[in-house]
Order: structure tokens, then C-alpha cells, then sequence
């Protein structure tokens, strides 16, 4: 037996307000209102998955970089000045 997908209208929102209404009317207000949560809920869930996920990206761009400046670093020859100092002796 398939379930029936709750209407969620305004008009389903005024029989919900109205004296004397079936109670199958606000169950399915009910199932609209839960309906709607769940899909802001996943979206929240989405877009906090893609700043995670951005962040993680983020870090491992800056990991890579100082790497290749370690890289660097390690692979020059360390050098005080351009040219040797040349000592006056006279």
C-alpha cells in the first residue's frame, strides 16, 4: 500500500485552521510541516558538507606550498651575501 504524498498548499494550511476539520487534514499539515524540515535539514547538511570540504582543500593547498618552499630551501645553497667578502689586507 503506497503512502499519499501530504498536499502542501495554502489551502491545506486553512483546513488545518478551520473548526471542525477531519483529522487526516492534520496529520497531513503534520507531514507537510516535517516534510519541508527534512528538506532544509538536508540542505543545511549539504552546505556544511561543501565548507568542510572546501576548508580541507584550503589546508591542503597551504600544506603543498610550504613544502616547495621547504623544498626550496633545503635544495639552495645558503648564502650570506652574493659575493665572498674580500678582506683588505694591506
Amino acid at each position: 500500500m503506497k503512502m499519499e504524498e501530504p498536499e502542501c498548499s495554502e489551502t491545506s494550511a486553512y483546513k488545518i485552521q478551520t473548526p471542525g476539520n477531519h483529522p487526516k487534514e492534520s496529520i497531513q499539515q503534520f507531514l507537510c510541516y516535517l516534510k519541508f524540515l527534512l528538506v532544509i535539514l538536508g540542505q543545511i547538511i549539504i552546505i556544511i558538507i561543501i565548507i568542510i570540504i572546501i576548508i580541507i582543500i584550503i589546508i591542503i593547498i597551504i600544506i603543498i606550498i610550504i613544502i616547495i618552499i621547504i623544498i626550496i630551501i633545503i635544495t639552495q645553497p645558503f648564502q650570506l651575501c652574493a659575493e665572498p667578502l674580500a678582506l683588505d689586507t694591506k
